[in-house]
């Protein structure tokens, strides 16, 4: 009998053993339950796997309400993709804690990206006549001072958590020269292949020629990152497409998108939503290995406009404010940002690609669906081309379906 109750003593140490192995490293350490399962869906988002991120914030916020529970769950939704969740959460969450400087920031940075810049400002201004403490007040004229440069970054104390107004950079890692050169559209895949569309080789100014512009010494020199943070290399199929544009394939798979061309090109004076991402260095460490200081991850930013006139020279025009502003690739001059994010009408269908003027003297272009349709040999269908225009989009979905398609254009390759 005695042996006995050894051995089940002996197999419930064992067992207890193994628990506490098994115990996660927060709890061991003493620290709440609540901490753990924060450390749990940031170390998530930084792998890549928003679901499992929100799973683990969720856990956490079952256990009490914090802002660096609720500030992750934002993070989480924006990382999977769903702008209209991630406002939804960033709304409640600035109103249960409207004198916690992160969850009013966070809530302004995401009203500002897309595009609702007046209803942004007036929570700005209410909130920072009630805060009084500096470091409140701090980390919301940081947000200020990125939004009156004309192009925000996320950088310094927005680019930390809990508050951290970007998403992790996850998938193919980059050299820390990799640097951002222009935005790009990802397009609707054919026969399997997913195509980017970014500006012409030319107008990035690099020393490389087309023929070499697809890889290093054998190593991949050009990459695609989407909104989410899902960084792929990409391989040149065509350096200049009717002088203006460059296309691309992925290589792998991003996630892919679904959107439709418009019927017709955009007539001048009709509504264009256009994006573009910030472009420059950031100071604050990558925090992956699938990012750099000049290649810093971000949410792309939109601006609300309309389509132009056509000109007899350069063909559609654009009218777009403050959709390109002046940037450094680290040296004393300010070369501006070349764009290339995609361009919507009011019913949320790609009317083309948004390209900065030659120079920045001449008026920025657009370069349409239709010219896309005759490279891609993409017919209009008889029928759409008849049919009265759709319910127009919201704005929020819009956005939201930019978070794939608007892409980073990366690359290791010397400037000019």
């Amino acid at each position: 009998m005695a042996d006995r109750r050894s051995v089940l003593r002996g197999l419930l140490l064992a067992a207890m053993s193994q628990h506490l192995q098994a115990a996660p490293p927060a709890l061991q350490d003493g620290q709440s339950e609540r901490t753990h399962w924060v450390r749990e869906g940031e170390a998530a988002l930084m792998r890549g796997e928003p679901e499992q991120a929100m799973q683990a914030f969720e856990r956490g916020g079952a256990m009490g309400h914090e802002p660096a529970i609720e500030l992750g769950m934002v993070r989480a939704a924006m990382q999977a993709g769903h702008y209209r969740q991630a406002m939804g959460f960033a709304a409640h969450t600035a109103g249960e804690h409207a004198r916690d400087a992160d969850c009013v920031a966070v809530y302004i940075w995401l009203l500002r990206l897309g595009g609702q810049l007046a209803m942004a400002e007036q929570l700005m201004q209410q909130t920072l006549s009630v805060l009084n403490e500096p470091a409140a007040r701090g980390v919301l004229e940081a947000v200020q001072a990125q939004w009156q440069r004309g192009w925000p970054q996320a950088d310094g104390v927005l680019r930390t958590t809990p508050l951290r107004l970007a998403p992790y950079a996850h998938g193919e890692v980059l050299p820390t020269s990799a640097r951002m050169v222009a935005s790009a559209c990802l397009m609707p895949a054919q026969d399997g292949v997913q195509r980017v569309l970014a500006p012409a080789l030319d107008a990035l100014k690099l020393r490389c020629e087309p023929r070499s512009a697809c890889a290093s010494n054998g190593a991949p020199a050009w990459w695609a990152r989407n909104g989410l943070g899902q960084t792929m290399p990409i391989a040149l199929e065509a350096p200049s497409v009717d002088g203006l544009v460059s296309v691309w394939r992925v290589v792998g798979k991003l996630s892919p998108v679904r959107f439709q061309l418009a019927a017709r090109d955009a007539f001048a004076g009709s509504p264009a939503y256009a994006l573009s991402y910030a472009m420059g260095r950031v100071e604050t460490p990558a925090a992956t290995p699938s990012e750099s200081t000049t290649a810093p991850a971000a949410w792309p930013l939109m601006r609300m406009g309309f389509a132009g006139r056509t000109d007899d020279k350069l063909g559609p025009l654009l009218g777009v404010e403050g959709l390109h502003g002046p940037w450094s690739r680290g040296d004393d001059a300010i070369h501006p940002n070349p764009m290339g994010g995609p361009v919507w009408n009011a019913q949320g269908r790609w009317i083309g690609m948004a390209l900065a003027g030659a120079s920045g003297q001449e008026p920025d272009r657009l370069w349409s669906q239709s010219a896309w349709r005759r490279w891609s040999r993409i017919d209009a269908s008889p029928a759409s081309a008849g049919m009265a225009l759709p319910t127009p989009m919201p704005v929020d979905e819009i956005y939201e379906q930019s978070l794939l398609t608007c892409l980073q254009l990366l690359t290791s390759v010397e400037p000019a």
